[in-house]
């Protein structure tokens, strides 16, 4: 269950620990609600992630659904994160895959359907 690995990071606000887990090649794509698209690499996700651990947050991921294939897994998350100390939240579907058999570097690719944003 590597994805748990992801979780935590994220949980933690770990940005060391994220990275460790994110392959070098990794893909973003973002979808935001007003359906532009954004499409990046290792230090764009990177960049997001320092971003949302500006502010101290409490997050909520529910595993949808997981899927394995080959040699990778899908990972269906709905994602809700609020300010600890404030009322901006941040909800979305992120759709990882994860390269199975790997103890590091093993985020391949991060899609994300942003349902809302006020950060």
């Amino acid at each position: 269950m590597t994805y748990l690995h992801i979780l935590m990071a994220i949980q933690n606000q770990n940005i060391e620990e994220f990275r460790h887990v994110m392959d070098e090649d990794v893909i973003l794509t973002v979808v935001n609600p007003d359906n532009t698209d954004y499409t990046g690499g290792y230090n764009d996700v990177i960049a997001r992630i320092e971003k949302a651990f500006e502010i101290e947050n409490d997050w909520d991921f529910d595993l949808t659904n997981r899927i394995e294939r080959k040699d990778s897994e899908l990972l269906f998350i709905n994602v809700f994160s609020k300010e600890k100390n404030g009322t901006r939240s941040y909800n979305a579907v992120w759709i990882l895959t994860c390269t199975k058999g790997k103890e590091s570097g093993f985020l391949k690719r991060v899609h994300i359907e942003v349902i809302s944003d006020t950060r």
